[in-house]
């Protein structure tokens, strides 16, 4: 490990000494040279991506992305920042292919954002077109906005929709519907109210006492005696005429 660290000082020295000899190397602001170069193609797998610049750069606006053409970032582990320089570390099963590296550092007479890129390729190349240099927060790239340093786009604000609560008037209470009379048994939603069945209470009345009997009442006898009389009379006549014809 100490053997890797050492190697890494050693290249970050020379690639900085580099810049300060070959001014041209970039022409995209504040990056003077690259390992890889822009457009270079590699016959061995590479293992890290380092570029200096023409001075001390600012920790906290430095990014530094390598994407290949799929769009993912193929940098593993945090940056090495040695002030006017800095490494990063790339997979170590990367693929042959075309890449594209994306920087941003601090602009140096007003500490705005400012970047640029280039490509390299790990056996035949297959250039496409890139924003070699932007300077600015107006020309920022979504994803060098982003604070994550590994984020390859723009930062994603959640868009979650508050849920509604109904808030119900208390100066207008809800009126609950009545079951209809139709209905022959009440909805699930709707619990049937039994009201109580009414207990009679037998009120308390005099008991009537029981009637007296009334007489027998028949016909009244007095006619029949009457027409008895009659007839027994007129039978008593008519003997009495009947004797005295026979005896005469």
């Amino acid at each position: 490990m100490r053997r890797v660290v050492i190697c890494l000082m050693v290249a970050i020295l020379t690639l900085a000494g580099a810049a300060s000899s070959a001014p041209q190397a970039h022409a995209a602001g504040r990056l003077r040279v690259s390992n890889p170069a822009p457009r270079q193609e590699l016959s061995e797998r590479p293992g890290w991506v380092s570029l200096a610049f023409d001075g001390t750069v600012k920790r906290s606006l430095l990014k530094v992305l390598v994407v290949d053409a799929r769009g993912a970032n193929v940098v593993v582990g945090e940056l090495i920042y040695q002030g006017s320089a800095v490494l990063v570390q790339l997979n170590n099963e990367l693929p042959r292919g075309t890449y594209t590296v994306k920087y941003q550092v601090d602009r140096k007479r007003d500490g705005q954002p400012e970047g640029g890129a280039f490509q390299f390729a790990y056996g035949k190349g297959r250039w496409t077109t890139v924003v070699a240099s932007w300077s600015g927060t107006a020309q920022q790239p979504p994803e060098m906005a982003n604070p994550d340093p590994m984020a390859t786009g723009p930062v994603v604000v959640p868009t979650t929709t508050p849920p509604v609560v109904e808030v119900s008037d208390p100066a207008s209470p809800t009126r609950t519907a009545s079951p209809s009379p139709s209905r022959s048994s009440a909805s699930p939603t709707e619990t049937p109210t039994e009201s109580p069945t009414p207990v009679e209470t037998p009120s308390e009345e005099p008991t009537p006492e029981p009637a007296e009997p009334e007489p027998a009442t028949g016909p009244d006898p007095v006619p029949w005696i009457i027409g008895a009389a009659v007839l027994v009379a007129a039978g008593a006549g008519g003997w009495s005429i009947l004797r005295r014809r026979r005896d005469g």
